[in-house]
């Protein structure tokens, strides 16, 4: 079991008691003038115990030092492994790359440069003199599609454009059995409606 008056605590209390009996002592020979034989003797102890006091209690701080010091840097390890187990967790997470959007180009279907579009050309032989006569007219946008449930028809339609009024079109159609029927039925409506207008004639279509 330690002895209670060997604390820190206890040894600080003894110096400052000293202290006070020095200062007090101090201000009596001010004032006084040097004490008598025993009291310079009593007063010699004092001191030289209030010294012993002091360096007691320098001693107990010292020991204690390296305690609180190594205290002190387990805290400051304790609060510096915090963060590095944080970022240790958050290596093991799985990153999120969030990769830019592109939008796909646009894609627009061709442009047929044929009068008519692909695989719609049947009997050109008798058809191409219509379309001639249809250009020489004006008209554009020729179209010949299959017609009826079965596609047993033949659509034929195409624009032409206003005499005297820039910008406005007309559109023709016809519904036939074969396309050479259906475009010469066109013909037909175009010339007799240019007629109308008053546009020079192209030759008649039989």
């Amino acid at each position: 079991m330690s002895d209670p008056s060997g604390s820190p605590l206890d040894a600080l209390l003894r110096f400052l008691v000293m202290v006070g009996v020095v200062i007090v002592g101090l201000m009596a020979y001010h004032l006084y003038g040097p004490p008598l034989g025993e009291a310079s003797v009593v007063l010699d102890r004092i001191v030289k115990a209030g010294v012993e006091a002091f360096d007691q209690l320098a001693a107990d701080c010292e020991n204690a030092t390296p305690t609180a010091h190594v205290d002190a840097i387990a805290a400051r390890s304790e609060l510096t492994l915090q963060p590095t187990r944080s970022r240790e967790a958050e290596e093991r997470m799985p990153s999120l790359q969030l990769e830019p959007l592109h939008m796909p180009p646009a894609a627009f279907p061709p442009l047929a440069a044929a009068p008519l579009p692909q695989g719609q050309q049947a009997d050109q032989s008798g058809a191409q003199p219509l379309l001639d006569t249809l250009t020489r007219l004006g008209a554009s946008d020729f179209h010949l599609t299959a017609w009826g449930s079965e596609g047993a028809w033949q659509r034929f339609e195409c624009a032409v454009p206003e005499a005297g009024s820039a910008g406005f079109v007309r559109h023709f159609d016809a519904i036939e059995a074969t396309p050479q029927q259906a475009i010469a039925q066109v013909v037909r409506d175009v010339v007799q409606w240019r007629s109308q207008q008053g546009a020079p004639s192209v030759a008649s279509v039989h």
